[in-house]
This record gives structure tokens, C-alpha cells and sequence, in this order.
């Protein structure tokens, strides 16, 4: 199973289907069965972590907590509390390995980790990492975005005329383009002022 995760999430919970030898969906285990041990590595370590396993509480995030689901509606799948060292920041990956268990298979869980939340479905940029997206040369995506708003939602001067001046969205003493236009309404001219 694989699953991508933002570092240094906290009391990060996932479902896991755990399977008997067979390929079909194992009953019956829980965190003290016999011989049943669980160990994770981070991508840069040179030696795996024992995870202690404990008795867990459906929903309810523990480090180690396991827990059997439903044996009748959902066989094999149980809830794990992934330990918040596993997602420290510090790497880009981790595995986590349960083994030995009787009639059951190894579950092997790769853990992708990002400096991204997807969870919600959005991505959210700082200013300084919209200052990494190079438009055009010598204009950044925050600078880009300006000059777009003061077209779009800035006051503008001089639109019946060859000189027309498109100001900041939220500062009219801030002009962020200026075009020069000719007989034919053809740009001829254009100076654009980003923000530094």
C-alpha cells in the first residue's frame, strides 16, 4: 500500500487491508498476537525502528494503536496510528513493515512524504514561493499577478487616449502599467512596474 502524506503530520491514522495467505482478507489479529512485530524505516536510516504496538480505540489516534475493524464486514482491515516520527520532516520517504503473524501475510506501507497537504485538495503557496515561478525573464508568478489584478480590478487613466495607465488593485498612487497605443490601437509601448 502506498500512501503520500505532508511531513511532520500529527496523529495520522490510515485503514490497512491485511491479508491471509491466501489473498484473502485476514481476521483475528490484534497488537499482542503472537510473534506479530511491526518496524519502520525512514529513506536515509541504516537501521529499521521497532514500533510497540498497543491496543487502540476505532478513530482515535495512539502511536502503535491497532485495532481489527469489522471481522465480519470488513475482514482483514484494521486501523493503525501511524507513529508522528515516522512523518518528521527530514525525508522524502519511509517504510513501514508489519511481519510473522501466523497464516499472514508481510503488509509492506510506503509512506511518500511532501511539503504539500492534499488532503484538502488545494495546494497553498507562500509569496516566496510564488517568487520561484519564473514567467517571462525578470518576472516572477507574484509579480505577473499584479500586473494581471491592475488590469483587471485596478483604476485605469487615460483610456480615451494613446496613454492609458492601469494602477495597483489597492494603491491608486501605484501604477503598474503604462501602454502607449497607436492611431491603429496597436501597443507600442508598454512598461510594466511589478512589485520588487
Amino acid at each position: 500500500m502506498k500512501i503520500t502524506v505532508k511531513k511532520d503530520t500529527t496523529q495520522k491514522i490510515v485503514n490497512l487491508f491485511i491479508t491471509d495467505g491466501f489473498g484473502n482478507g485476514k481476521t483475528g489479529l490484534a497488537y499482542n498476537t503472537a510473534s506479530f512485530v511491526c518496524h519502520y524505516m525512514r529513506e536515509t536510516d541504516d537501521v529499521s525502528t521497532e514500533i510497540t504496538l498497543a491496543d487502540g480505540t476505532l478513530g482515535t489516534w495512539g502511536s502503535g494503536d491497532f485495532k481489527e475493524v469489522d471481522a465480519t464486514d470488513l475482514p482483514g482491515v484494521y486501523q493503525f496510528g501511524i507513529p508522528n516520527a515516522v512523518l518528521a520532516t527530514g525525508e522524502e520517504s519511509a517504510k513501514i513493515v508489519f511481519t510473522g503473524a501466523a497464516s499472514t501475510d508481510d503488509f509492506n506501507l510506503d509512506i511518500h512524504l511532501t511539503g504539500f497537504d492534499y488532503s484538502n485538495g488545494r495546494v497553498a503557496l507562500s509569496s516566496a514561493g510564488l517568487d520561484q515561478i519564473t514567467v517571462e525573464t525578470g518576472i516572477n508568478a507574484r509579480q505577473a499577478l499584479s500586473i494581471i489584478g491592475s488590469v483587471l480590478a485596478g483604476e485605469n487613466l487615460g483610456a480615451d487616449t494613446s496613454n492609458i495607465i492601469f494602477k495597483a488593485m489597492d494603491d491608486n498612487s501605484t501604477t503598474r502599467l503604462s501602454v502607449t497605443i497607436d492611431s491603429s490601437d496597436n501597443r507600442t509601448t508598454i512598461v510594466l512596474t511589478p512589485p520588487a
